[in-house]
């Protein structure tokens, strides 16, 4: 998958190391989770449950968003950027987001990465 990300903004306001894009596998549930009576256990499920669900995208400063190896199949679009501008109280503060459902077709390895086109991502209040 291929996209192009856009902004109101220059790409100095964003901290693209902290930023972050992935595609969630729509429909699964996350595990249940008990951190008070089974940390470890609860640590290792969530962790094995995003790494099964979750494909990530690479972001570049550029705009340009990437994921390779995602399988067929439903997913959400999950774009998050960070703020570049220092702020004393939190430290990741949002800058924009965005999620949109994305369809995965069977040939599409077969033809190369599907492009998604644009991605306005909406700037956080």
């Amino acid at each position: 998958m291929i996209g192009q990300i856009a902004f109101d903004g220059s790409a100095d306001d964003v901290h693209w190391g902290t930023s972050q894009a992935y595609l969630q596998v729509e429909g699964t549930q996350p595990p249940k989770l008990d951190y008070e009576r089974a940390p470890a256990d609860s640590a290792r499920a969530a962790f094995l449950h995003r790494a099964a669900t979750r494909f990530p995208a690479a972001l570049s400063k550029d705009g340009s968003i990437r994921a390779d190896d995602v399988p067929p199949g439903s997913y959400t679009l999950v774009i998050e950027l960070k703020s570049a501008a220092a702020d004393p109280v939190q430290v990741s503060k949002l800058f924009g987001s965005l999620r949109k459902e994305i369809t995965v077709p069977s040939r599409a390895v077969e033809n190369g990465p599907i492009d998604v086109g644009v991605l306005t991502v909406e700037r956080a209040k």
